[in-house]
């Protein structure tokens, strides 16, 4: 996974004796933070429960797991304890995006509102959120924060209005549906900023684009680091120059990188060509259109030629396997914490299609982001499955003279599910990965040795219009070969390189693995 090997609990006491907690006392409509955490520790004992698990048990694992105290649970109970979280943050997602109305954000898109404005917006809804308990005082201050972080001489249609009452009205649910209501409010900005790249885009594959950025077994959301592993060559180079190196598919160790996440893809659309001509109400023009579109979607050349312009970032959600110490330790390997939420790109070059169209490549799709791989046969056939119907769909309300646009956006997210895909034989690498592409039209591929040969690479950093920036390290892992002095060594090397939050959280593996 080194890409060559580059160089206490939520319950909360109120005094019920003070008449502002008494619920006869309490203003109508009002929710106050204690009934939502005592709703979410309820709604979390019974997730707990279902996973073999007590809320006192699942509380510990959770404190522990965020403390990076390693050795006081066990894989099974991290793991419960993960999916249960990740639920909740699946569904919150799911229901946030039901109270925010596209045509609200699309509004206001066309004024470049959100890249700027929106982190602003929501951190003063969070200043304002614990002291004032209410959600209708919550409502207030967003819709009056939102209101003064409009860019100047921005007017509200009458659309526009109607979408933000919508989204205003008090819904308890959606708070009731996350144990950390503070990462629910960074979920509503990058839900916001998604939905704003999107629709700076062509209408075109919104079920596909829809799908593949909030199905939860594709696109990496959690606020937990992704690791890294790599030798200590490779990690001194990463510190001193501040770049990850991303691979090409052909150069990593899976022989059938893409090409098998793209046969998975070829045979759910034959299967679903098939379903089609054995179903007697299924209407001969509409399938035609649907084949001759995927076909020329899924077509093996140019399959072929692009998987030479696309470009991974191999890590895990695993930050001491004992296969991956094995893989890529070389005596002394290390695992890398990479924060997913920083946006990374080649160079370093913040590229946005909107603005800087001149400077994107017509013939490669631009694809930037953390994904899961998955291993499971009968979870990538659901994926692909997935992909054609939504493909369909999208495919029966396009215009003839947009095909030819909506090809390229469902060949974008093709690329994308095809590089998630991996055989069941490296399962236990857990693997997250960034995927991108070469997709400017600057010269950013460089030519480095590898572990084997000289090997195509994209420099990777911090994307940023101010200039470099550190990379967005959250820890690091040493393997289990050498003695306990590597931690403090690495503590200071970090320190040196500007590391300080990363040198707070360096940790030696517990794996029983001398090499």
């Amino acid at each position: 996974m080194s890409n060559d090997d580059q160089a206490d609990s939520h319950k909360t006491s109120r005094d019920k004796d003070d008449p502002k907690h008494d619920s006869k006392h309490k203003p109508k409509h009002i929710v106050h933070i204690d009934d939502i955490k005592a709703e979410v520790r309820k709604k979390t004992q019974t997730a707990a429960e279902a996973e073999g698990m007590s809320i006192e048990k699942y509380e510990q694992v959770e404190k522990a797991i965020e403390e990076g105290r390693d050795g006081d649970y066990t894989d099974e109970e991290r793991e419960a304890v993960e999916k249960i979280q990740e639920s909740f943050d699946a569904e919150t997602l799911a229901q946030f995006q039901r109270v925010i109305l596209k045509p609200w954000l699309q509004t206001y898109v066309a004024n470049d509102m959100f890249e700027s404005q929106t982190s602003s917006i929501v951190q003063n809804f969070k200043k304002n959120f614990a002291p004032q308990k209410s959600w209708n005082t919550i409502q207030s201050s967003f819709a009056s924060n939102f209101s003064k972080n409009l860019p100047a001489g921005v007017a509200f249609s009458a659309e526009t209005l109607r979408a933000i009452r919508n989204f205003t009205a008090p819904n308890q649910e959606f708070l009731k549906s996350t144990p950390s209501l503070m990462h629910t409010f960074d979920r509503m900005r990058e839900t916001l900023q998604g939905y704003a790249r999107a629709a700076q885009i062509a209408g075109f594959a919104t079920n596909t684009q829809e799908f593949l950025t909030t199905d939860a077994a594709l696109r990496y959301r959690w606020n937990r680091p992704v690791w890294h592993y790599t030798n200590g060559h490779a990690l001194l180079s990463i510190i001193r120059n501040g770049k990850l190196w991303a691979s090409s598919p052909e150069n990593l160790n899976d022989s059938s990188e893409m090409t098998h996440g793209f046969d998975v893809i070829t045979e759910a659309f034959r299967n679903k060509m098939e379903e089609a001509k054995n179903d007697p109400d299924y209407d001969p023009d509409k399938r035609s259109t649907v084949e001759t579109v995927l076909s020329e979607v899924l077509n093996k050349g140019y399959f072929d030629s692009i998987i030479n312009d696309v470009y991974y970032i191999s890590a895990s959600a695993e930050h001491d396997s004992l296969t991956l110490w094995r893989n890529y330790a070389d005596g002394d390997g290390f695992a890398i914490g990479i924060d997913t939420t920083v946006e990374l790109s080649a160079e370093g070059n913040a590229v946005d299609e909107a603005k800087d169209g001149e400077h994107i490549r017509a013939d490669v799709p631009l694809i930037s982001g953390w994904y899961r791989v998955s291993y499971k046969k009968r979870e990538k056939q659901k994926l692909a499955q997935e992909f054609i119907k939504s493909a369909i769909a999208d495919i029966g309300k396009t215009a003839v003279r947009d095909r030819s646009d909506l090809e390229q956006e469902l060949r974008k997210q093709a690329i994308i599910l095809a590089s998630v895909m991996k055989h069941e034989a490296f399962k236990d690498e857990r693997e997250v990965r960034w995927i991108t592409t070469n997709f400017t039209t600057f010269d950013s591929v460089h030519y480095e040795h590898g572990r084997r040969s000289i090997v195509p690479v994209l420099h990777v950093m911090t994307s940023s219009a101010e200039g470099d920036q550190p990379l967005p390290l959250k820890g690091l892992r040493c393997s289990p070969i050498p003695n306990d002095s590597i931690v403090r060594t690495m503590q200071g090397m970090l320190k040196q390189g500007g590391y300080i939050q990363a040198s707070s959280n360096v940790r030696k593996s517990q794996q029983p693995f001398k090499g």
